[in-house]
């Protein structure tokens, strides 16, 4: 007789539960599992909006654009978490141009004093020391060179399963007025 035929109810429910059930419980971890780093995301994120930036001021050179992901070249808003889109949206007014700067200006990207024209390029991302790995793997350290001053921008990410994909939670600008990305947003929706 067959393999098949000397098998018995529960042995032929097991089997059938192994092929059912265990695919749809591992793709659902999968899904909840990063495609990538948040740092190696986040580097791409940085190398699209530097050559957004370049695209804007008419100063775009194919430098510019070398390893720049088209699909991360949105505003903003799309890469921040929901609480942060909505603080964003709650903004009286849109940030003001950065084409009529009026003081410290601080680009929500960037940081302070990003201007338009201004020279940008991405220095180094790193992800936070390996022994505090465990507790920062969402934390990204992106140095650019802004002019002729380094700044050193922190970046904490959240992965949104639901769309398979990283999100912004915060950026600390670490700059002399020092102020994050959510403290910026909530100062100016008061």
């Amino acid at each position: 007789m067959s393999v098949i035929f000397d098998m018995t109810r529960r042995q032929i429910l097991k089997s059938l539960f192994v092929l059912i059930v265990v695919p749809q419980v591992a793709y659902k971890a999968a899904a909840k599992t990063p495609p990538i780093l948040f740092v190696t995301w986040i580097e791409r994120f940085y190398r699209a909006q530097i050559a957004v930036r370049a695209i804007t001021d008419g100063r775009a050179t194919p430098e510019d654009h070398r390893d720049a992901d088209p699909n991360l070249t949105h505003p903003l808003r799309d890469y921040l978490t929901p609480d942060m889109q909505r603080m964003f949206d709650a903004l009286p007014d849109k940030p003001r141009p950065l084409d009529k700067p009026d003081g410290p200006v601080l680009d929500y990207i960037f940081g302070w004093d990003a201007f338009p024209g201004r020279d940008i390029k991405l220095v180094s991302v790193i992800e936070t020391s390996l022994w505090l790995r465990p507790i920062t793997r969402d934390i990204a350290q992106v140095t650019i060179l802004l002019g002729q001053h380094e700044r050193t921008l922190t970046i904490k990410g959240t992965f949104a399963p639901e769309t398979n994909s990283w999100k912004i939670e915060n950026i600390d600008y670490g700059e002399w007025l020092g102020k994050t990305l959510r403290e910026s947003l909530e100062h100016a929706t008061r």
